[in-house]
């Protein structure tokens, strides 16, 4: 079935770019980018140092159309991740009343800004933690996706024939966290990551309804899915320990809303998850229900000025003490940017703080376009905390570089 998915959308491509010449404009544009961090702290080592080339192509007659965006990237930090990746490659068609996109897509749902609640669809690359543009974080999916279109509202069905998992920093990555003290065992056995099978029983489904009414942009989803990641199950034999990589089923229902009041608007966002798996202090896991929720406000006083700022919090049900994550969680985010000099010069910062750990993360740039295409930006990333999700990289707070040209 997967062989016949991918057939298809190569013979699409094929006969859209032969057709090219014909009945098309092969429309090609991107950017390059290159990207330098180093160290605050001693010895003031590069994080990252990295260049990108990106080109996007798209072909387009009647009612179909052909997208394909490539990187060529070439990392002197992580050699792994150089050479030339598939981003994006889909075809389209649209009608009056309805439109399918099928092949590689990244997905986006819901209202809340950095913070995943019923953006779950395309999972994260986690290679650099948060250290990178929000949008380069997402990985692409393999799907069909197909919407109804209505005057007021949209049905968007998702099926994702291939279960495509998230990407976590391996070992001699300054990215990757400070494992545990395994000091206590002669022998730790530590399993490969146990991927879901490519079969039709493990496809992913989801569905998402949009409403557009006076006053207010509200939506309702729902996915059947897999963990990005997976969770560590230990088992200790003797002084062996076997640390299992596991990936589990989970389902989640969730809203979410906007509503534009003057120089304000109010956001909302929330999920119901159904049956997730959490890691345990000890050994093997849990199975629980748990429950996010979000509101968030952004202000546009004029001026080029517009703040923003979210709190979220999450709840486990049925909590037990043995699971390693809290039973409550709360998460917030602030957000402020200026631009000046007729939007050539762009000053912007932006935290998340982990509000019962006091641990945060802070990016704070400078964006200064010297053409429309042509842009240098420089800016500080900032760590703190006593561990948890972000304190644990206190020492990888950096300064850093960037130019892009875009074309």
């Amino acid at each position: 079935m997967y062989k016949l998915f991918y057939k298809i959308i190569f013979g699409l491509s094929l006969i859209l770019f032969a057709a090219t010449p014909i009945f098309a404009q092969l429309n090609v544009s991107g950017f390059a980018d290159s990207y330098h961090a180093v160290r605050i702290k001693a010895p003031n080592d590069f994080l990252s140092s990295r260049n990108r080339l990106r080109l996007e192509a798209n072909t387009d007659f009647d009612n179909t159309n052909l997208f394909v965006s490539l990187n060529a990237i070439h990392n002197d930090i992580l050699p792994g991740q150089t050479g030339i990746e598939l981003r994006e490659a889909y075809f389209d068609y649209t009608s009056d009343k309805w439109d399918l996109r099928i092949g590689r897509q990244i997905i986006i749902w819901g209202k809340a800004d950095g913070l995943r609640i019923t953006d779950l669809v395309s999972p994260y690359d986690m290679t650099e933690f948060l250290a990178r543009d929000y949008d380069d974080i997402r990985l692409p999916v393999d799907a069909v996706k197909l919407r109804f279109l209505r005057e007021s509202m949209d049905i968007e069905l998702l099926w994702l024939p291939i279960v495509q998992a998230g990407i976590l920093p391996l070992a001699g990555n300054p990215w990757a966290p400070e494992p545990p003290d395994f000091s206590a065992f002669q022998k730790v056995i530590l399993e490969k990551p146990n991927l879901p099978e490519k079969t039709l029983a493990n496809s992913e489904l989801g569905g998402r309804i949009s409403f557009y009414l006076p006053g207010v942009d509200l939506a309702v989803s729902s996915l059947y899915t897999w963990n990005d990641f997976p969770l560590g199950g230990a088992k200790i034999s003797g002084d062996t320990l076997t640390i299992s990589q596991n990936f589990y089923r989970y389902g989640f229902v969730g809203a979410d809303f906007s509503i534009p009041m003057a120089d304000f608007v109010l956001r909302g966002e929330t999920a119901f998850y159904f049956g997730k798996h959490f890691e345990s202090k000890n050994q093997g896991d849990y199975k629980r229900n748990s429950l996010t929720a979000l509101i968030g406000l952004d202000w546009y006083p004029g001026g080029d000025w517009t703040l923003s700022g979210q709190i979220s919090g999450t709840q486990i049900v049925d909590y037990h003490q043995q699971i390693a994550d809290d039973e409550h969680t709360w998460l917030s985010t602030l957000s402020i940017s200026k631009a000046l000099f007729r939007n050539t010069l762009k000053l912007s910062t932006f935290a998340y703080m982990g509000l019962g750990e006091s641990n945060l993360f802070n990016r704070s740039s400078i964006d200064y376009a010297l053409t429309d295409e042509f842009h240098l930006l420089t800016g500080v990333d900032i760590f703190r905390g006593k561990g948890g999700m972000f304190g644990q990289f206190e020492d990888n707070s950096e300064v850093w570089l960037k130019a892009k040209y875009i074309f």
